[in-house]
């Protein structure tokens, strides 16, 4: 049978309406396949939600970059930026009077705790430094005018008095 014919018995008594029926509906899956295949086209509820993760991570780069003089200072760093102002690398700070201070003390308590520990060794006690206290005498107390402008005799409290 050539195609002409079988079309022929499909839409004619011979064949039955089922069978043009089968084809119509064979047809329409074709069509519906080709309709729902991606088009390239993103919707719109996407595109929107694209638009707001895009908006995101800019603020959140920015944000960064607003943050980034300060997290460096923490880390003891700081930028090396460019003629246009744009960060081109990263080098170590100079260590400030404060720190260096810090760094000082440490590094000098460090050294009586080791002296401490090696005169323990000897079995003598782990004390470096005065054995006690120095004495010390705190001056005669002195009336001033108070933070109201009154003199203080007009005050007629004094909680920590003697």
């Amino acid at each position: 049978m050539r195609f002409l014919d079988r079309l022929k018995w499909a839409f004619t008594n011979e064949g039955g309406y089922w069978a043009a029926a089968v084809a119509l509906v064979g047809i329409g899956a074709q069509t519906y396949g080709i309709m729902s295949a991606p088009s390239g086209k993103i919707p719109t509820s996407v595109r929107h939600e694209m638009e707001e993760q895009k908006r995101r991570q800019d603020e959140a780069y920015r944000m960064q970059l607003l943050l980034q003089p300060f997290m460096l200072e923490q880390m003891g760093l700081e930028a090396v930026l460019d003629a246009n102002g744009n960060m081109s690398g990263i080098r170590k700070r100079p260590k400030t009077k404060t720190e260096q201070q810090d760094i000082e003390i440490k590094e000098r308590a460090n050294e009586k705790v080791l002296k401490g520990l090696e005169v323990r060794k000897q079995g003598k006690p782990a004390r470096v430094g005065p054995e006690k206290l120095p004495l010390f005498t705190f001056p005669e107390p002195r009336l001033v005018e108070s933070a109201f402008g009154e003199p203080a005799a007009a005050i007629a409290e004094r909680p920590f008095a003697s």
